[in-house]
């Protein structure tokens, strides 16, 4: 396991720890759940193809771009083109050719970039620790708009029906029209947002520092309902499926609500803090803490659990063909049975994986806290060779499944 200091992950942070460690929801977001209308669906293959009726395209080659010091933001992937935000060398949006990492171009913002990009229509919408947020051409990168949030904009953009919805540090939802930035309604919610917003059947849900998960009125921003957790909500994004919002809590548990009334359905007790994002799939939530666990999605009941060999922070989970995948603080990314949870490979990179990943054209695409964007076969696991360097005890990729 990474050391750091214990008090991290105490029941409720200090605003100076929650600095120190870069607390936002940019890499909590790598794939948004079936079922939502929201527009950054990292899942599928986006790549475009002309290739004859019949023939499949081999994945390309895997590959590993270093683009910062450090990476929390998760890619996203559109039409062969990768997209995510770097931390260093220039606190750039980055956009690469998913085939072979190449930088198609790179916007430099005034800070760093944890939030996750979400690419609608050609625009692509990102947040900074400069405390704005922007609209940047897909294809050449070039700035349309920026708003002024007023503090940091570490909350990953929901693009729904022309319009944005962005938590911001200063406590306030904002709503802003998609092609001019425009402000359309901003709600305070009292405390720090750093969760990612999902909107769902004209409803904004969001979780807050408050404790609280909101659902707010897409249109107007008039709260229909507020549910208090018992711990602060800091990356996880809730999740909405068949009516129900799913979301982690700092109190260590995942809770089911009502998406109409807001109450709870079930609570599963994680055993450690929940930072990470739930993904659901085939009436399973998939999300990680100290271990990745697989719940009945309604009835929270346990179907399997993984154990890495280190925490699972901010990285949710990608499930596609039966597998999932996810990335941990012991340095490796993983690839899953969904059914079993019993494990197809793991992949080690340099440094902690917060990054979520994404999936598309048989290649899965994540970043690592060692500054690399990686590119790696979804089926075989195979990647780009790197520095050889010594494993902590207990970070060897051994995980087991129960």
């Amino acid at each position: 396991m990474v050391n750091r200091p214990a008090d991290v992950f105490s029941p409720h942070l200090t605003r100076r720890r929650a600095l120190r460690w870069g607390l936002g929801a940019a890499a909590g977001v790598g794939l948004t759940t079936a079922g939502c209308d929201s527009a950054d669906d990292h899942v599928g293959d986006s790549r475009g193809g002309g290739r004859p009726s019949g023939e499949v395209a081999a994945p390309p080659s895997p590959w590993r771009r270093t683009i910062g010091t450090w990476i929390q933001s998760s890619p996203t992937v559109v039409e062969g083109v990768l997209f995510i935000g770097g931390d260093g060398h220039g606190e750039n949006v980055y956009a690469l050719d998913a085939a072979t990492g190449a930088t198609k171009w790179a916007f430099t913002a005034g800070d760093r970039v944890h939030s996750s990009p979400a690419v609608v229509n050609g625009v692509v919408y990102v947040g900074s620790d400069d405390k704005n947020v922007y609209a940047l051409d897909a294809v050449t990168g070039a700035k349309k708009w920026a708003f002024s949030a007023g503090a940091w904009v570490k909350s990953s953009p929901a693009v729904v029906g022309g319009v944005v919805y962005v938590g911001c540090y200063n406590g306030v939802v904002y709503a802003l029209d998609a092609v001019t930035g425009a402000k359309k309604w901003g709600v305070a919610t009292g405390g720090w947002l750093s969760s990612s917003a999902t909107v769902a059947d004209g409803v904004v849900y969001i979780g807050g520092f408050t404790h609280k998960v909101y659902a707010l009125d897409a249109a107007t921003g008039a709260r229909k309902w507020a549910y208090a957790t018992g711990g602060e909500i800091l990356n996880s994004r809730p999740a909405i499926t068949n009516g129900l919002v799913y979301v982690g809590s700092h109190d260590g548990k995942v809770y089911a609500l009502d998406a109409a009334t807001g109450s709870k359905r079930w609570a599963f007790n994680m055993g450690g803090v929940v930072t990470a994002s739930p993904t659901v799939a085939d009436g399973v939530v998939y999300i990680g803490s100290g271990r990745i666990y697989a719940l009945d999605a309604a009835t929270g009941a346990r179907k399997w659990s993984f154990a890495t060999g280190g925490e699972i922070l901010f990285s949710s989970a990608a499930v596609a063909k039966g597998v999932v995948y996810v990335g941990s603080d012991d340095k490796n990314v993983y690839a899953l049975d969904a059914a079993t949870g019993a494990k197809k490979w793991a992949f080690t990179t340099g440094a902690e994986v917060r990054s979520s990943p994404a999936l598309a054209g048989g290649m899965l695409y994540v970043g690592s806290n060692d500054g690399s964007v990686y590119a790696l076969n979804a089926t075989t696991g195979a990647g780009p060779q790197i520095p050889a360097s010594p494993s902590p005890p207990g970070v060897a990729p051994t995980g087991t499944a129960t």
